[in-house]
């Protein structure tokens, strides 16, 4: 079974136990602002399907 590309192994998280401190939270917060620059990216087609939603629903 294939596995899905949200279920694979993040290629920064390689290691990551065997890593200074710093390095492991600095990757860990890169992953962060990477996921906020998506969800920053996608909040106009989230407002768009939001107000159809209503739309739809009201």
């Amino acid at each position: 079974m294939t596995t899905a590309r949200t279920e694979a192994l993040h290629p920064d998280a390689a290691d990551l136990h065997a890593v200074p401190a710093e390095d492991a939270l600095a990757r860990l917060l890169a992953g962060q602002r990477a996921a906020l620059a998506s969800v920053e990216a996608a909040v106009p087609a989230l407002a768009r399907v939001g107000r159809a939603a209503v739309g739809v629903l009201w």
